[in-house]
């Protein structure tokens, strides 16, 4: 029964991503946002700057309408909601010369200002609930609250010099930071195993590697998205050790800006507008259509078949699906099995029905393409077996996607 709920639940993204498309928000500003969060479909918030003066934007509405906020002499970088409500934003403030954090409890209607003693930017902050945090910025300074930044430490990094820009939380106690000897460059790689107290570099990737954005699912399984002389993705199973190239582009000036996952989808923006998809947890990656061509700096899914993405020039795109998709029920087919698989010239498509009705078998490959009509007929209950015959497909990852009058379940299949 585990592996049948697994497989709709599967099939539920799958039918959903073969309905889905970006679309166009308007946000009614024209700044940079560098960062969205999203802790909904519905609510959401943004933030940017131009010049010296920094835009805080929120919706209600799934991006239909966004409140507008801005905030003179401030550069404002990162954002962090834990709900509808309570969230910070961190940034540098011209005023003091240094760097602020502010709080609102009350969804960005107001906010409590903290301002920093040092004399530094804030380029990330992440938040575990409202008193325990991080934040990472210039001077090689990675810090640490457990008390919602009223007071705060600094992390040992044992340099004064690096410039991070990139912070993400692995597990409790595992982080992991990206930085490097100026803004705009990025080549390190630091972890901390002790919730931020200390920290290792692990990797200098000096004339190897530009990096735009870290992520991590656990303590040792990550990417790294940015440019090695094109576009990239990297990921690491060994938590930094080693890179392997999972997404190798072709454009020299293009670098992927950002990555997120949800439970099962994993999505990259990059500074050219192109967006890539994972269905397999970033093992293999290809392009979806996108609205725009400007630069996308930030990408947040709230699920596995919806998200935003933001970047230049006030620009918020959001992926949705077609009307009327209702998740499947659990009625007609209670199994579904596939083997050999991998295979290279044919495989057997093994299922039970439980109720007489119509049975559809199709094949589609990676972008949503259909492949192949396996079966397209009325079946009786029981046990049934279909041969897939290769024919002139190519090799690569396909998905099998069965649907009866009531329900839909996909499985990977991979043709070698």
């Amino acid at each position: 029964m585990k592996n049948i709920i697994l497989s709709t639940i599967i099939l539920y993204v799958f039918a959903n991503e073969l309905q889905a498309q970006w679309v166009k928000q308007t946000t009614h500003t024209g700044v940079s946002l560098w960062e969205t969060k999203f802790i909904s479909p519905d609510i959401g918030y943004a933030i940017g700057w131009t010049n010296s003066t920094s835009t805080f934007l929120k919706t209600h509405d799934g991006g239909k309408t966004w409140a507008k906020t801005d905030m003179p002499n401030t550069y404002m970088f990162s954002v962090q909601f834990l709900d509808s409500l309570k969230g910070y934003i961190a940034g540098y403030d011209f005023g003091c010369s240094c760097g602020y954090i502010r709080k609102t409890t009350d969804g960005g209607n107001n906010w409590t200002d903290t301002k920093l003693s040092e004399t530094f930017g804030l380029y990330r902050i992440i938040m575990k609930d409202m008193n325990n945090g991080w934040a990472a910025g210039y001077q090689g300074r990675i810090l640490t609250t457990n008390n919602g930044w009223t007071t705060h430490d600094s992390g040992s990094t044992g340099t004064g010099s690096i410039i991070f820009r990139e912070l993400c939380k692995a597990n409790n106690d595992t982080l992991y930071a990206g930085g490097g000897p100026d803004f705009a460059t990025q080549n390190q790689v630091y972890r901390s195993i002790n919730g931020g107290k200390t920290w290792v570099k692990i990797q200098d990737l000096t004339g190897k590697f530009s990096i735009s954005g870290l992520y991590f699912l656990n303590g040792k399984t990550g990417f790294m998205t940015g440019n090695n002389g094109v576009d990239v993705i990297m990921k690491t199973t060994d938590a930094s050790q080693t890179w392997t190239p999972k997404y190798t582009g072709k454009n020299s000036a293009d670098l992927v800006d950002d990555i997120n996952f949800s439970s099962v989808m994993g999505y990259a923006v990059t500074s050219s507008g192109k967006i890539l998809k994972s269905f397999d947890k970033g093992e293999t990656w290809v392009s979806e259509s996108s609205p725009v061509s400007n630069s996308l700096y930030a990408v947040n899914m709230v699920n596995d078949y919806t998200g935003y993405a933001a970047g230049e020039s006030g620009t918020m795109i959001k992926r949705v699906t077609s009307p009327g998709i209702a998740e499947p029920e659990l009625i007609n087919t209670v199994n579904l099995d596939i083997y050999p698989n991998p295979f290279f010239a044919n495989t057997t498509i093994s299922f039970e029905t439980r109720n007489a009705g119509p049975i559809e078998i199709k094949l589609f490959d990676m972008q949503g393409k259909l492949a192949q009509v396996v079966l397209n007929k009325k079946l009786e209950t029981g046990n049934h077996q279909i041969s897939l015959v290769r024919s002139n497909l190519k090799q690569g990852i396909y998905y099998i996607q069965l649907r009866s009058e009531n329900e839909s379940i996909v499985k990977k299949v991979l043709i070698e």
